[in-house]
């Protein structure tokens, strides 16, 4: 009974690939799913064909943009008759490495002009598509936009580090910073003492290092 369900099993994947193998080059089908923003489904003759979006790669599930990418595959395509256009070759999951038009326009090139997808130049050195992800980068779109907000988050960060602390007495009159908290000089303070950044103690408040901590 094993070797009877294995031999059925090995003679439907092997029909299927064999329809799959027969496929053009370009052909007309419905797209029935959508499995993320770089794999689709679509039905071929009453075959049921996953393809794998050529040249670009969309964040992954529980990734940032995975959903938006997702979604925006879906409003383009979902439900609709498309052309798809490959060179007959699949990835190791077997799915047809493919670019799919709808209405003269190209899912895949614009899923990277609109930040849901990057160039994959791992696996493609279509120039075209490093264009459009160095314009969707440029416009901070998609993507590219949480990218350049945490960017521009490290810099502040590195901006504000405080590299360097200091010692200051929080006298109004007090003109000095410190490095060693029992300094001579910060234990003659009748004030409170407070630890804080040495660019702020010298922009700030105007301070200077004390003459007992001078070389």
């Amino acid at each position: 009974m094993g070797n009877y369900l294995r031999i059925i099993i090995s003679f439907i994947t092997l029909t299927a690939f064999t329809v799959v193998n027969k496929l053009p080059k370009q052909f007309e089908a419905k797209v029935i799913g959508i499995k993320d923003g770089d794999t689709i489904e679509v039905l071929y003759n009453n075959e049921p064909i996953v393809i794998r979006l050529e040249h670009i790669d969309c964040p992954e599930k529980k990734q940032d943009y995975w959903q938006k990418a997702k979604q925006f595959t879906s409003d383009f395509c979902f439900g609709k008759k498309v052309t798809v256009i490959s060179k007959g070759r699949y990835d190791r999951y077997r799915r047809l490495i493919a670019e799919i038009k709808y209405k003269d326009k190209v899912l895949n090139k614009e899923l990277v002009a609109n930040g849901y997808a990057i160039h994959f130049k791992k696996y493609s050195t279509d120039v075209n598509y490093h264009a459009l992800e160095i314009i969707a980068k440029q416009k901070n779109i998609g993507i590219w936009s949480k990218r350049s907000k945490d960017d521009n988050l490290d810099q502040e960060k590195k901006k504000t580090k405080c590299e360097v602390e200091v010692y200051i007495c929080n006298s109004t009159n007090s003109q000095t910073y410190h490095y060693d908290k029992d300094c001579r000089g910060l234990s003659r303070c009748k004030d409170s003492i407070r630890k804080i950044c040495k660019r702020k103690a010298e922009k700030q408040y105007g301070r200077v290092l004390c003459n007992y901590e001078k070389d």
